[in-house]
């Protein structure tokens, strides 16, 4: 095969915006893009991993399936943890700080009623990644 016949991929964001050539380094203009507060996806996947490590579920599940034909099981949830996240910084203390202090981590981990068994039990046959 003749490298003189291939063709490099242009570089391109998610969103279609395109990566100029002027951009000396294309890995800083990704973690640039990737990190800015106006991007969804990283403060989105961000929330929905830290709530899935409290919780043993993510907002969205399997965690790393964002897709329209799989949303978050509370959108809203999800959108305010993100936008948190991203207003304060991508500080993650932040967002584990508030999601202790939510009704939901407050709320007691033991079977209360036996309609929960099934669901304990679907989350005690899982295996250890």
């Amino acid at each position: 095969m003749s490298l003189k016949n291939v063709r490099m991929a242009e570089a391109t964001f998610l969103n279609g915006e395109r990566l100029s050539e002027t951009d000396v380094d294309p890995r800083v203009a990704l973690a640039d893009w990737l990190t800015a507060k106006d991007n969804p996806y990283f403060a989105q996947a961000a929330a929905n991993r830290i709530w899935e490590q409290w919780f043993g579920r993510g907002l969205v599940s399997p965690a790393d399936d964002f897709r329209p034909d799989n949303p978050a099981s509370h959108p809203d949830l999800l959108k305010s943890l993100a936008k948190g996240l991203a207003d304060h910084d991508f500080d993650l203390k932040f967002l584990i700080r508030s999601i202790m202090r939510s009704e939901a981590y407050q709320r007691t981990s033991s079977v209360s009623h036996p309609s929960q068994l099934a669901h304990y039990n679907s989350l005690a046959c899982k295996s250890a990644r």
